[in-house]
């Protein structure tokens, strides 16, 4: 995993590099594997995934090239809609559709979106160039 874990950051950071984005933001994902119903449904590697691991080196990978890292705390991210009303209902598993504006997309979308706004005031950030070559 932890090989895999090096790529997989790796290409998050550089994504990020080139599409000139100042900030990466994450959710906690330490529950992650209470919501995968089965380890059969979801495969064993979501149960044996070391998501920290790879939370941290997308974190010091980012900061090694001068991109902010933040955590975000993801309460109602996916239950929350563009109109900002937010209801358990709004989401049924992946399909998020507001019960206020009737704002319909995909729920980890919607999610990603929230998670988005969420700490820059709706606001993408851009990064500041440097140039920089990742290990």
């Amino acid at each position: 995993m932890k090989s895999q874990n090096h790529k997989i950051s790796r290409q998050i950071v550089n994504h990020v590099l080139i599409h000139d984005v100042g900030v990466i933001r994450m959710e906690d994902l330490t529950d992650i594997r209470n919501t995968a119903k089965s380890k059969k449904e979801s495969g064993r590697n979501l149960h044996s995934w070391s998501f920290y691991e790879l939370k941290e080196f997308i974190k010091y990978k980012a900061e090694m090239v001068g991109i902010r890292f933040e955590e975000v705390d993801p309460k109602y991210t996916s239950q929350t809609s563009k109109c900002e009303h937010h209801e358990k209902s709004n989401r049924k598993g992946l399909v998020f559709k507001c019960k206020s504006c009737d704002y319909t997309t995909h729920a980890d979308l919607n999610g990603v979106i929230n998670i988005g706004k969420a700490i820059s005031g709706g606001y993408l950030v851009r990064r500041k160039r440097k140039k920089v070559k990742l290990p």
